[in-house]
This record gives C-alpha cells, sequence and structure tokens, in this order.
C-alpha cells in the first residue's frame, strides 16, 4: 500500500530573511506548500486563490497566464494547483508545458515525477525525479534534493523495493536536517516509521495502510481510531478517507454505509483520474458485492481494479487485487480464471525484490485446491496458512482462514473437524469478532452442502442465523441473512425433492429467503448473459440483457449491484451509439447518459455527453449549442481534453454572432492551440471578420492560429497578408 503520496511535493518552508516578504503558506494542502510571494500581481492574485483552497479557480487563472506568456512560473503553479484538485490528466499537461519552457526548472520536474507515480508510470516518474534531483545538485538546494528522493523513495515502494525505499527516505531526513527544514523532516520521519514493523501511528499520507493493519489484527476501534479528522480535505485525500472508513463500516458490518462511502470514492477518483485511488475504490467494491454474495459483480469490480494497475508501476497492488480475483473467481466455480489470476500473480511476485504477499498466495493456493477438491492439499496450506497469520499477529485473517479449513473439512468429512472448530473458535475470540460462532457455522454447512449432505447443511445454516441474531448487531443481522441465503441456495440447487426442500423452507422459515434467492438468480444469469454479449461486441444484446438484469436486482434493493448493472448498459449503449448516425444515435447516448448518472461513472457521462452533444448538431436540433457547451465544460473538468476541444470548435462554427464564435474558438485554443480543429475555427472567424470589413480583427485572428496553421498556413498567411493590405501595413 502507497503511503506517502499525499505530501511528497512540499515546496519549502525556510524562514525568509529579514525583510523579505513572507513566502505563502497554502494551509488547507495535501502536500504542505509554500510559495514564494510574486511581484506579478496577476499571479499573484491567482496563488491568493490556491492560498483559499479554490484550486479550480487558481488553475484556470494561471492557465490564462500561461496562455499569455507567463512562462514556466506560471505552468508549474497551474499544474500545482491542478494536482491539488485532484485533476491529474490536466495537471500533468501543465507540468509537461512547464519543464518544455523551462527545462532547468527543479520544482517542475519533481511536481511532474510525482504525477507521474501517482499515474503509476514508474520510468517515467524516475525520468523526471532524476533532472529535478540534478537541478537540485546545480544550484545546491538540499530542501529540493530532500523532497525528490522521498518521491523517488514513494515510486520504490509501489514497486515493492522496500529496503530501496528506506535508504532514498535515510538520506532524504540527512539533507532535509541540514537544510533545517522541519516539513520535509517530519515527512521523512513519518515515511520511514511506516515502513518499519511497529509503525502506530497514523500518517495522513498513509491513512489506508493504518486501518488496514489495524483490521488485518482485529483491531476495529483503532481502525477507526487511525482515520484523522480532516477539514475540507482536496480530492485527493477525501477518496482515501472515505475508502479508509468505508473498510472500517465493512469490519464493523456497516455494508450500506460502506458501499456508500465506496460509490462516493470511486466517482471522485475516477472524475480526477486517480489511478491509484480508482484501483482501490473498485477492489474495495468488489469486497463488499462479495461480502453479499454478488460474486459476479464482485469479480467484474475486481477485474478492473486489476486492469487499472496492470502494466503500471504499482506492482504490490496488482499482486494484492488479482489474489483477490483469484478467491472470488473459485467462488463462482470459475477455476481456469482463478489459475490464471495466481499464475499471474506469481508471475509479479517474482518481480518484486522481496519476499510479498506470500501468504496471501498460498491461500490463494488452497481457495484453489479446495475448488478442485483436492482436500489434503487444501487441509495443508490453510492450516499452515492460518498458522503463519496468528504468528503475525494477524488474528482477523487468522480467523477467515480457521473458518475456510472448516469448510474444506467439512466437505471432505474429515475426522478432526470438532477440533479445527474449536481453534476457530478461539481465533475469533483472539481477534474480537463476535459473530464468531455463526461464522463457523456457516462455514461447516457451506461444506456439507458440497458434501451432498443437504439436511445437515440447511440445519447449520439456520443455526448461524439464529447465532448470528443473537449478537443483536447490525453486522449479526446481515450474517444472518447471509446465511438464510446460502440454505435457500442450496436447496435450489442440490436437488432435493419437492416434498423435502418444503418441509424444510416452512421449519426454517426460508420462504423470503428462496424468492429473495430466485430474484438474484435470474439477474445473475442475465448480467453473465450480458457481459458475454458485451465481450462479443454485440451491444443491443448486451443492452437488453442488462435491462432484464437491472429490473431483477431492483427488487433486491442492493445499490452496489444496481449501480454495476446500470454502468454495464450504459457502457453498452454508448458503443452501440457511436457505430450508428441521427436520431437513434442521440437516443442511444441519451441513455447511455443516464445510466452514467446512476452509476456514478464519470468518464461514462463525459463520453455519453459529447456524443450526444456532436450528435444533437448533426441533426441541427434546437438544442445543439447548449448541449455542446455544457459537454465542452464537463469534458473540460474531467481532463478530456480533445473531447472539450471537439465540442467547442463545433460550436464555434454554429454560433451566428462573430464575437461569440471568437470567444468560444479562442476558450479551445486555451486548451490545445496544437489542435487542428482549433486551428480551422480561428482561420474560420478570422475569414468572417475579413468578409465583415473588421480588418483589425482578422489580422490579430491570423497572427493568433499563425504558430499552429499547420495545412492551413497558406490560407491563414493569405488572410493575414489581405487584412494588412487593407490596413497598409
Amino acid at each position: 500500500m502507497s503511503w506517502l503520496w499525499l505530501a511528497c511535493l512540499m515546496l519549502g518552508w525556510a524562514s525568509p530573511e529579514e525583510g523579505d516578504p513572507a513566502a505563502l503558506v497554502l494551509p488547507d494542502s495535501t502536500i504542505g506548500v509554500q510559495i514564494d510571494p510574486d511581484a506579478d500581481e496577476a499571479v499573484a492574485q491567482a496563488v491568493e486563490l490556491l492560498a483559499q483552497g479554490r484550486f479550480e479557480s487558481s488553475a484556470r487563472a494561471l492557465s490564462a497566464l500561461a496562455a499569455a506568456g507567463g512562462g514556466a512560473r506560471a505552468r508549474y503553479l497551474e499544474s500545482l494547483a491542478w494536482y491539488e484538485a485532484g485533476q491529474l490528466k490536466r495537471a500533468i499537461r501543465s507540468a509537461k508545458a512547464a519543464v518544455e519552457t523551462d527545462a532547468e526548472h527543479g520544482a517542475a520536474w519533481s511536481l511532474l515525477g510525482l504525477i507521474h507515480a501517482d499515474r503509476g508510470e514508474g520510468d517515467q516518474a524516475e525520468a523526471a525525479l532524476r533532472r529535478a534531483e540534478q537541478r537540485a545538485e546545480a544550484s545546491h538546494d538540499l530542501s529540493l534534493g530532500a523532497r525528490v528522493r522521498v518521491n523517488r523513495a514513494l515510486v520504490a515502494r509501489d514497486q515493492g523495493q522496500l529496503d530501496r525505499s528506506r535508504l532514498l527516505l535515510t538520506e532524504a531526513l540527512g539533507l532535509a536536517e541540514e537544510a533545517s527544514d522541519p516539513t520535509v523532516v517530519a515527512l521523512s520521519q513519518a515515511s520511514l516509521a511506516s515502513l518499519g514493523e511497529g509503525a502506530s501511528e497514523a500518517h495522513p499520507a498513509d491513512v489506508l495502510g493504518a486501518v488496514a493493519a489495524r483490521l488485518r489484527k482485529g483491531d476495529t476501534a483503532g481502525a477507526r481510531a487511525a482515520i484523522p479528522t480532516v477539514d475540507d480535505p482536496g480530492r485527493r485525500e477525501g477518496v482515501r478517507l472515505l475508502l479508509a472508513a468505508a473498510a472500517v463500516d465493512r469490519a464493523e458490518g456497516h455494508l450500506d454505509a460502506a458501499a456508500l462511502k465506496v460509490r462516493a470514492a470511486l466517482h471522485e477518483a475516477r472524475t480526477g483520474g486517480l489511478v491509484r485511488e480508482t484501483a482501490a475504490a473498485l477492489a474495495e467494491l468488489g469486497n463488499l458485492l462479495s461480502l453479499a454474495g454478488h460474486f459476479s459483480a464482485a469479480l467484474d469490480a475486481l477485474h478492473e481494479a486489476v486492469g487499472t494497475v496492470s502494466g503500471t508501476s504499482f506492482r504490490v497492488l496488482e499482486l494484492s487485487y488479482r489474489v483477490e480475483a483469484g478467491r472470488v473467481a473459485v467462488r463462482l466455480g470459475e477455476l481456469t480464471q482463478a489459475r490464471d489470476q495466481l499464475a499471474a500473480a506469481e508471475r509479479v511476485a517474482k518481480e518484486l525484490p522481496e519476499d510479498q504477499g506470500g501468504l496471501r498466495l498460498l491461500e490463494l493456493k488452497a481457495t484453489i485446491a479446495q475448488g478442485s477438491e483436492d482436500f489434503p492439499t487444501a487441509i495443508r496450506v490453510f492450516s499452515e496458512v492460518g498458522d503463519r497469520y496468528e504468528a503475525s499477529g494477524d488474528r482477523a485473517d487468522a480467523a477467515r482462514v480457521s473458518a475456510a479449513l472448516v469448510t474444506v473439512l467439512a466437505q471432505s468429512g474429515a475426522s478432526d473437524l470438532s477440533e479445527a472448530e474449536a481453534r476457530a473458535l478461539r481465533r475469533f475470540e483472539s481477534a474480537g469478532i463476535q459473530a464468531g460462532p455463526a461464522h463457523l457455522a456457516i462455514a461447516r454447512g457451506l461444506g456439507l452442502a458440497r458434501s451432498g449432505e443437504l439436511v445437515e447443511a440447511v440445519e447449520s445454516f439456520v443455526e448461524a442465523a439464529r447465532l448470528a441474531e443473537a449478537v443483536g448487531t447490525e453486522r449479526g443481522a446481515q450474517i444472518a441473512e447471509h446465511a438464510r441465503a446460502n440454505a435457500a441456495e442450496a436447496l435450489r440447487t442440490k436437488g432435493l425433492s419437492s416434498e423435502e426442500s418444503a418441509r424444510l423452507v416452512a421449519s426454517a422459515d426460508l420462504s423470503e429467503a428462496m424468492e429473495a434467492n430466485e430474484r438474484y438468480v435470474r439477474g445473475e444469469e442475465r448480467y453473465r448473459a450480458a457481459h458475454a454479449a458485451y465481450g462479443r461486441g454485440d451491444y443491443p444484446q448486451a443492452r437488453e440483457a442488462f435491462t432484464e438484469a437491472i429490473r431483477s436486482f431492483e427488487k433486491l434493493g442492493d445499490p452496489a449491484l444496481l449501480a454495476m448493472a446500470h454502468r454495464g448498459r450504459g457502457w453498452a449503449a454508448r458503443n452501440a451509439a457511436i457505430r450508428l448516425e441521427g436520431a437513434e444515435a442521440l437516443r442511444l447516448f441519451i441513455l447511455a447518459s443516464k445510466d452514467a448518472e446512476r452509476a456514478q461513472d464519470p468518464d461514462l457521462k463525459v463520453r455519453a455527453r459529447v456524443g450526444a452533444a456532436l450528435s444533437s448538431a448533426s441533426l441541427d436540433r434546437r438544442d445543439a449549442n447548449q448541449r455542446l457547451l455544457e459537454a465542452a465544460e464537463l469534458a473540460e473538468g474531467a481532463g478530456r481534453i480533445d473531447d472539450a476541444v471537439r465540442c467547442l470548435a463545433e460550436l464555434a462554427e454554429r454560433l451566428p454572432a462573430l464575437d461569440a464564435r471568437i470567444e468560444i474558438a479562442r476558450r479551445a485554443a486555451l486548451l490545445d492551440p496544437s489542435s487542428p480543429l482549433v486551428s480551422h475555427a480561428l482561420y474560420s472567424v478570422a475569414v468572417d471578420a475579413y468578409n465583415y470589413g473588421d480588418h483589425e480583427l482578422a489580422l490579430t485572428l491570423a497572427q493568433e492560429v499563425a504558430p499552429n496553421a499547420g495545412s492551413l498556413a497558406d490560407a491563414v498567411e493569405a488572410v493575414r497578408a489581405a487584412a494588412a493590405a487593407e490596413l497598409g501595413r
């Protein structure tokens, strides 16, 4: 788990010299920012917006200043503002522009490296940070050198290079102490502590790691206490705080509250292009769906988490998510998928320089052995893993694995089941898990059901429901519902006669569970059929199947499950729409946009709104201009600059008033002056200005577009020359 990424940049904290204007500290910055004063009034005003936490307003102001010739400093500050706003796509564009303008700007190289690190682009991060380090050495800037090493330590940590990370942090601490930079001293010390075995204090940059460590030990109260209270956090920190709180909610049994937090975190992470946090939110969503027994949707979420970090420098995260995906695949009976995930996880583990994830890999091997009915292997490995978790103090993990061992022993008919249950019960008690007896009754019931002992299995599930309800907590009620759902699933799939099933349903009061199971199974079948059709590229069929799944899931009342189905249907509609034209394309784009809202998927929302706007324009509808403007603003806010430019360029062609067209074309030029669409829009308004007799304006516009005219160079020059001739120049 990455640990210090929120606080890796630090732009300096040294006291100003006597008589110098005081440096400006940004009090709400997630990265401890301090910025030197600027004599330029416009820049100073934009920096003041930064100080007020108005990051997007500051970024827009600085973007305009940079476009007007503000140079590397304006671009660097713009990138910093976008970074603070949690908009990595826009931050990296500005940071690259800053170093292209001034290759000697060490702080800009450091920021660029940090952004690359947050995007999982380890090689690019290391290259940029090396450039920053060279500038720090050349200018004898010890504080910058220390901060660069902290950032490089982050990259090493993401790649599992823990010894290298410690070395870099030790170097950073020495440089920061020599520079008398208390901010970087504190950061280096906290980061080093987070790598140690005994680290206990929660650092804001490692809140997820601190919470996860406590939950593994069964310390839910300590996990809750490890989440700091932060007033008005930025997007990045806010996402991580939401995910940490959701993990504790899940452990405490507040699954609905956890799901709300995870969905909000996922929306914010996707909106800002936060790669690490998007993957973490998807993985937590997968955990929640799996706990609810929605294994197909859980596996989809985990597959997306894996896909988000695969091919990045987040190797430790990839290992973790692949193991989780493999475990859920076994629950679905997809053993080939599980083995593929295990093989991929083992390849990742071999690339890591230290033994990481070893117990998790062993646990997945045992789970696959259980699914393959290789009981001796499953029993041996689960026993080993449980003992090692217990020895390491990870009490909750030890209890969980012990319950899995009970399932295997019950399924295989082993004689030492009672002994294993007693050991598991002690571990649940050690972890402070009140519902341990109920968990064990469910584990036993699962094993008995898989072995065909259906009456005994249902009796175990009913016992589990009674024990769970006796706990008297929200989590207990959820476990009781889960136990009855397992009983209903066993009765549905395992072949009891109708008379036997009816007797058990009546005696155990399982009628509601049976109805819910039937609804879920219908929805699950259509959900999987929808994904199969989507994978074949048959998007109309996928939409139809997703719609049928939604109808079934709506009756279950699970918002996370519904969101997954709406998201699938929305993407199917959008992908179908881009193959079409005219009114049908517009209809599907609008439907996709509605599903995007329900699923809280900002990427789908932008793509669907842009598609709807351009389709509306192609149909020359009355609402086209408004749609184009709204879509451009949405795309710009999401960092999808190409889509924003497409909409603005189209709008610049459609507006009746020349002044309005010029304003829109120039707005597009601020986003991407090199775009051919921008060049064409500016050229078009230059021609119209000339034809309207405003030769001064035509000359100005032609001069604006000339540096990026491309294939229009001759035409632009003709307008410039004609306008200049009319003006006698």
